[in-house]
């Protein structure tokens, strides 16, 4: 047989003989978005419940007054105190115009049945508040932090410098002494404070109380002296009309 025709059916058995190639399986794609063959059902993601914060407790601080109230007058002087150094004023004591009126809701505080009606003469009016020698208790100045006291305008308007205000006080004696020099040594004088220098800020309306308070603070200028022996309240000269006090209080150390 021709070498030809050999190599031509050698090469046609070989290749009725050779293994199949290999068949690769394609990759499944999975669908994304729905088709006719099915849904993907998609995986739920938890609902995450809101954190709800508990509200802050608020803390309501409760003020302590850092003093106590020693009443000079109320209902009346307390014994231990007069007013009979007082000068150019007529005082009635037991006035009973504002009987019972609230002088503080807050704290439910009146004016009680009295206070004591003030009607200032021509000039310079003064009412003194002053400790007698036979009071049975003194006030030394380093546990006196101040004064305190109600005024009542009356039928008209009051200016908020009809009134000066000041605290007496002396190195000798524990008690007022009308010719008690003693604590003017060094400054010869009381300082007397006005109502707009105490937080009085506005003429007073008629017939409304009206706290003053003075503190020691306010007479850093003043004598030095051993021992409070007095509350003085001066009525300037155009304060002709009459005006109410009431609550008279020295304010201590507790």
């Amino acid at each position: 047989m021709p070498l030809g025709i050999c190599l031509i059916l050698g090469w046609i058995v070989s290749g009725c003989t050779a293994e199949p190639p290999a068949v690769v399986n394609a990759p499944t794609l999975v669908p994304v978005f729905q088709s006719e063959t099915g849904a993907v059902t998609p995986t739920a993601t938890p609902t995450l419940r809101p954190v709800v914060m508990a509200a802050p407790t608020a803390v309501v601080a409760t003020a302590t007054p850092s003093y106590r109230e020693v009443v000079v007058f109320d209902e009346g002087l307390q014994p231990g105190w007069t007013v009979s150094y007082s000068e150019e004023v007529t005082l009635d004591q037991q006035d009973t115009t504002h009987w019972f009126e609230a002088l503080d809701r807050a704290d439910d505080i009146d004016a009680g049945a009295v206070s004591m009606l003030v009607t200032p003469e021509e000039g310079w009016g003064t009412i003194r508040f002053t400790l007698q020698p036979d009071a049975a208790v003194s006030y030394p100045r380093a546990e006196v932090q101040g004064v305190s006291f109600w005024i009542n305008s009356n039928n008209s308007f009051m200016s908020n410098d009809a009134l000066v205000v000041t605290i007496v006080g002396s190195n000798d004696n524990p008690y007022w002494q009308p010719n008690d020099t003693s604590a003017l040594t060094k400054v010869g004088y009381f300082p007397e404070i006005p109502l707009y220098d105490l937080a009085v800020n506005d003429a007073i309306p008629p017939n409304t109380w009206v706290r003053v308070i003075l503190s020691m603070d306010k007479l850093l200028f003043g004598p030095e002296y051993e021992y409070v022996t007095g509350i003085v309240i001066k009525s300037k000269s155009f304060q002709t009309r009459p005006f109410h006090i009431d609550r008279v209080a020295l304010l201590v150390t507790p």
